[in-house]
Order: C-alpha cells, then sequence, then structure tokens
C-alpha cells in the first residue's frame, strides 16, 4: 500500500488521529511517497518484499515521482531489510515512548 503524495495525504492523516504521521513532514518535499509493506513471516528472506518495492519504484518512477520514504521503529529488524533495498537516508525522532525512524530513497 503506498500514497504517491505524502504532504497532499497529511490533512487526511492528521483527521484520522494519526499524530506520527507529521513527524517527518520536513521531508515530504525530498521523498514525496510513502508506502507499508507487510510479508507474511513465511515468505519472509524469499525477495516477496523486494520485488513489492521494486515494482512501487518503478511505478513512481514512471509517474516522475523522484523518491520514497518509509517509517519504522528506529529499534526493528525490518531497517535491514529497507536499508538492502536503497532506503539508505535515516532520520530518527523521538515519538510518545519510543524512536521512529524515516528511511528515505532518492531514484
Amino acid at each position: 500500500m503506498g500514497c504517491a503524495d505524502s504532504a497532499g495525504a497529511a490533512d487526511y492523516f492528521s483527521q484520522q488521529g494519526i499524530k506520527s504521521y507529521a513527524l517527518f513532514k520536513d521531508f515530504f518535499a525530498e521523498y514525496p511517497a510513502h508506502f507499508h509493506i507487510n510479508v507474511h513471516p513465511k515468505a519472509q528472506g524469499r525477495g516477496v518484499g523486494s520485488r513489492l518495492v521494486s515494482r512501487y519504484v518503478e511505478e513512481l518512477q514512471r509517474r516522475k515521482i523522484s523518491g520514497a520514504h518509509v517509517v519504522t521503529a528506529a529499534d526493528n529488524k525490518n531497517r535491514k531489510f529497507f536499508l538492502n533495498n536503497g532506503f539508505t537516508f535515516e532520520e530518527r525522532r523521538a515519538f510518545n515512548d519510543l524512536y521512529l525512524s524515516f528511511m528515505g530513497r532518492i531514484f
């Protein structure tokens, strides 16, 4: 699931009560798209997630969108997956009782 215009979706997420959404809004211009990905644990490590990321990036490039980001818990094991898939920019910020990590990729 993804959104090609994170800045444009900010009002919607604010209305939904998702307070963490705006935490990294200062990076939305450089990394305008975002996405969320889940792969069943039995399918992890088989390239399924990487193929999903590649396909999403291809679609964003086709639409002339220059970058994307994900947000995850800073201590989550999925950070390595995103690093391996080109999301090498990282900024960590506190939110409530945890740290969130914004990971960005430019195409």
